[in-house]
């Protein structure tokens, strides 16, 4: 199946930050489809208050994500893609986007996807996401847990409920996350009325959210567990995509969730074409978020998410940009410049976050599909 698609939308600014658009999607160059797409752009975030401002930080994690790349790619015997693994284009011959402590993301000629082609093999990764302390730290840290259910998990909450009250008629009931994480989404969900479980492969994320959150998550890959089908009204995969080396393959065994009327799946993924993903193919030496092969495999572009999607049998209905581009340009700014200056600096460079948001040069991507 090859796919084409496009997008129409409206010339002038959206106001209160929402507009309705129209994606058309092609098969084989056959007559286009006309999906609405309702979209949000933008959201209030406090990003200092979540991540501070803190260069010395920012190298720590920059350093243990050197590390971790060259621990991950030593192996020059490590096959390289043969295809895209959203469209299946060809993937030799597909040009360089970036390279990120030494490991190079390649741009699909097709669907405009960002994917390291010469990668670990699956267990090699799969052991890194399961026992990885510092790839959970991020997301685990007690400090910043309640920051993160008010500037993250409650406004996210808030979206899917409010879509899937637009296309489903009700408030969903039951959620599953699928990489739940420290089990910050499922806390959230369930302070907000609904049935809500997690899976999720990282021990130490798991320990996190059973003593930390009393959220008991189920531990293990969503691939090889038994789904069951038409349990879930809500099913999210929050920043999950990127780390999956079969992402369409996630995708659709998460799709297996759904209820059949009332479903609605959310995911959110890192863009390619994005400031962030400009600073760190510019300044490629402290990279420890977005454009990070340890952990990212993958970079999306709108067309390649969609790709997914549409062959997982699910259709966009409604779509959020957002992102942390100008911290990124900050961080990046400090590290070669100082702390002091990263302090004068972070109110007019954090300031320019509201325009990217509006000229959808973002790094961050949410898309709720249900099926088709």
């Amino acid at each position: 199946m090859s796919l084409s698609w496009r997008r129409r939308l409206p010339l002038s600014p959206a106001p209160g930050g929402e507009r309705d658009e129209v994606w058309e999607v092609s098969e084989d160059g056959g007559p286009a489809v006309e999906l609405p797409v309702r979209v949000r752009i933008g959201k209030p975030f406090d990003v200092v208050a979540l991540k501070g401002l803190d260069p010395e930080g920012h190298r720590a994690e920059a350093e243990r994500a050197r590390a971790d790349a060259a621990a991950l790619y030593g192996d020059d015997e490590a096959e390289p893609l043969r295809e895209c693994p959203c469209c299946g284009a060809p993937a030799e011959g597909a040009p360089e986007a970036a390279v990120i402590n030494g490991v190079a993301y390649h741009r699909c000629p097709g669907c405009g996807h960002g994917y390291v082609r010469r990668r670990p093999d699956r267990a090699a990764l799969a052991r890194h996401h399961s026992d990885d302390e510092g790839l959970a730290g991020a997301y685990t840290d007690p400090a910043v847990v309640d920051a993160r259910l008010a500037q993250v998990v409650m406004p996210k909450l808030d979206w899917a409920g409010g879509v899937h009250v637009a296309e489903r008629g009700r408030e969903p009931r039951t959620a599953l996350d699928i990489g739940a994480g420290g089990g910050h989404f499922v806390l959230g969900a369930r302070r907000g009325g609904l049935d809500a479980e997690g899976i999720e492969v990282s021990g130490p994320a798991v320990r996190f959210a059973r003593e930390a959150l009393g959220v008991a998550l189920r531990q293990g890959d969503a691939l090889t567990m038994q789904p069951e089908p038409g349990s879930a009204d809500l099913v999210t995969l929050w920043g999950v995509l990127e780390y999956a080396p079969d992402p369409f393959e996630l995708l659709r065994a998460a799709a297996r969730w759904l209820t059949a009327d009332t479903g609605l799946l959310v995911v959110e993924v890192p863009r390619l074409d994005a400031i962030s993903s400009a600073v760190q193919r510019e300044m490629p030496e402290e990279v420890f978020r977005h454009l990070e092969p340890a952990s990212h495999l993958n970079a999306f572009s709108d067309a390649s998410l969609a790709t997914l999607l549409w062959r997982a049998g699910l259709k966009p209905v409604a779509a959020w940009y957002f992102g942390m581009d100008a911290y990124e340009l900050l961080s990046q700014l400090a590290v070669r410049l100082g702390a002091p200056a990263m302090e004068e600096l972070a109110e007019p460079i954090l300031g320019l976050q509201a325009d990217l948001d509006a000229a959808l040069a973002v790094d961050d991507l949410v898309v709720a599909a249900v099926p088709r």
